[in-house]
């Protein structure tokens, strides 16, 4: 059984998404359930965990309480949605009292492709607590050399339960192994936080994306956090620029078959995740 902790789904008629009209034009178009489901067709996904898909700013809210009804029916097999409702703002407590629903499990910051001083902040650290008192986690999305701004942000919320989204994002194609293994392993030292295996296939650059050039990469993630605070993300449809999501899968599954034991493995894939996410199965 396979939950993917990490689905977008991108409807275009119902939301704006810049950061694809901008720079991501191979993504325009529709990916929704159906498309999904016949992607991981060959593998056992039993279960997602909806993603935000950093859609315009006034459409956010909206974004998390149509996904969340979406959840609600079960035929959908989506256990929880991650909202992308900012910290940066004023109005993110009223934004969280406003799509409260039993499917929300969480919020998560794209936060790597925004200025390094936001999440360090007096305001968004004070939102990110609040947190807390929703029983809600936060996905970080920073890359490597932001490592240390995710370890401040980390330590400022002792009691959130935060995930690491991407494994860090390592610049896979550049090598820039030690820096990211440095950071992740700071990061990693806080009991509340688990990793995420996903993403990563689109930082490859040139190197191939196969499991000769991923391995150090999951061994290290693997040695930071022990098996217990890893789950599995499919990041499709992004997955898509450079494999295909039932490649990535059967990937990871490999690495796992010759890493893991048994019970670590349905960790990875299943266990984990309905603890971090709260995912009643």
């Amino acid at each position: 059984m396979i939950i993917d902790t990490h689905q977008h789904l991108v409807y275009p008629d119902d939301f704006t998404y810049p950061w694809i009209e901008d720079s991501v034009p191979q993504l325009k178009g529709t990916w929704d359930l159906e498309a999904y489901w016949k992607a991981v067709q060959d593998h056992e996904v039993e279960q997602t965990v909806f993603m935000e898909v950093a859609v315009r700013d006034d459409q956010k809210s909206k974004e998390a309480s149509q996904f969340c009804r979406l959840a609600e029916n079960p035929d959908n097999r989506i256990g929880g949605v991650i909202a992308g409702v900012g910290p940066e703002k004023e109005a993110f407590g009223n934004h969280l009292e406003k799509i409260q629903h039993p499917k929300l499990k969480g919020v998560r910051g794209v936060l790597h492709v925004e200025p390094d001083n936001l999440s360090q902040s007096t305001l968004f650290r004070k939102n990110i607590r609040l947190l807390e008192e929703f029983n809600l986690t936060f996905d970080i999305c920073m890359r490597a050399d932001q490592l240390h701004l995710a370890r401040e942000l980390i330590q400022a919320a002792p009691g959130v339960s935060f995930i690491v989204d991407h494994c860090g994002i390592p610049d896979i194609g550049a090598g820039s192994f030690q820096i990211w293994k440095d950071g992740l392993s700071q990061v990693a030292s806080f009991p509340n936080v688990a990793c995420k295996v996903s993403g990563i296939p689109a930082y490859c650059g040139e190197k191939p994306v196969e499991l000769k050039t991923l391995k150090p990469y999951l061994d290290t993630v693997l040695a930071a956090f022990g098996p217990q605070r890893l789950v599995f993300g499919g990041d499709w449809p992004v997955c898509t620029l450079g494999i295909s999501l039932s490649t990535w899968i059967s990937i990871v599954k490999s690495w796992a078959k010759e890493t893991l034991t048994e019970s670590e493995k349905q960790g990875l894939f299943s266990e984990n995740a309905k603890r971090v996410y709260k995912i009643m199965c």
